[in-house]
């Protein structure tokens, strides 16, 4: 392999992999505790009696959760077309100063 295959393994291939798989690890218990967070504050707000102190702080515990599992797959999002660029221009190759794609 030549020093551009391993350039492109080394700077897009595999941090983008690294990121993506983190991100979808971590994507699922955090989507978990949303879950449970969200039934917690609803059976909250549910209840006849109820301080205002407490239902801020469910929600505001919700609002936590929401935002972990939003960043988790926007980064997700973000890795994944970072790897299938990586891996066109594996595909690409120069001739006369054009690029063709090899199919």
């Amino acid at each position: 392999m030549n020093l551009r295959v391993w350039a492109l393994l080394l700077f897009a291939v595999l941090p983008g992999a690294a990121f993506a798989g983190m991100s979808a690890y971590w994507l699922f218990p955090d989507w978990v505790q949303l879950q449970e967070s969200h039934s917690r504050y609803t059976e909250l707000a549910n209840r006849p009696v109820v301080s205002a102190t407490d239902l801020m702080i469910a929600e505001a515990a919700e609002n936590r959760h929401r935002i972990n599992c939003l960043l988790r797959a926007l980064v997700f999002c973000w890795a994944v077309p970072w790897l299938r660029s990586a891996f066109t221009d594996f595909a690409c190759c120069p001739i006369a100063n054009r690029f063709f794609w090899v199919v």
